[in-house]
């Protein structure tokens, strides 16, 4: 009997730790299995003149990163249902043609308040709009 209250314990602050750690739960599984590729802006078709794709990787700590159309990026993000934001938002600090995208990219993730996944398509709201899209990369 004095062996069991020590590994229940055990085992109870196994599990505890485990859980407590990830910040990526429940619905952002979907966030962070792939690597996503920026489709639309507001609505409309993204033309850049880099031949690089605007990017958004999530990691299972909170972490995003990517590129941006000018620069690379790196925040944080926080995800709970289909609620998520960004915060943190980071970049290097190269100048190119794309500055003005660039800048209007991370505003819009920094008003992003909710998510969907459908398809392969990663869709980002602000109050209710639709503001960005993704394709699985």
């Amino acid at each position: 009997m004095k062996t069991t209250i020590p590994i229940l314990i055990f085992t109870f602050l196994i599990c505890f730790a485990g859980c407590s750690s990830v910040k990526d739960l429940g619905g952002s599984k979907a966030l962070t299995a792939n690597s996503w590729k920026l489709k639309t802006m507001n609505g409309s078709e993204l033309k850049l003149s880099s031949v690089k794709e605007v990017s958004l990787v999530f990691d299972k700590t909170g972490k995003i990163s990517g590129f941006g159309g000018c620069n690379n990026y790196f925040g944080v993000y926080t995800a709970s249902g289909d609620a998520l934001t960004f915060s943190e938002i980071g970049s290097t600090k190269m100048a190119c043609d794309d500055m003005m995208t660039e800048s209007d990219y991370f505003n819009l993730l920094k008003k992003t308040d909710k998510y969907g996944v459908t398809n392969n398509v990663l869709t980002l709201y602000s109050a209710g709009v639709a503001v960005l899209t993704f394709d699985k990369k």
